[in-house]
């Protein structure tokens, strides 16, 4: 077997989120290992560095890669614009409480 899919990196300063970037694998054998229960592969990333992974984390073509990081982007957007609101109602009642105390 020798199929390329591509891979999801996501890339961080410290902490904080920079940059995702989508790079070629090839796919050198996919199915069951002895011992295993799942599927697996066995892969060679861009760097030249063989691996095992689960299939369902690669992607078949560029697009379907790129497609999940703006998926994965904007629900963590979301999610993260929840919270923010959530902390800025709790501050607001913070302050409230304290202006009272003073």
């Amino acid at each position: 077997m020798n199929e390329t899919r591509y891979e999801v990196n996501w890339h961080s300063v410290g902490d904080v989120f920079s940059h995702c970037t989508v790079t070629k694998i090839k796919v050198i054998r996919e199915g069951l290992l002895p011992g295993c229960t799942g599927i697996t592969i066995t892969a060679i990333d861009s760097n030249g560095h063989r691996f095992q992974g689960s299939p369902k984390n690669y992607f078949n073509t560029e697009a379907e890669a790129w497609a999940e990081v703006k998926a994965t982007l904007e629900e963590s957007i979301k999610e993260n614009e929840k919270e923010i609101r959530e902390q800025g109602r709790a501050v607001f009642k913070m302050r409230t409480y304290l202006e009272q105390l003073k």
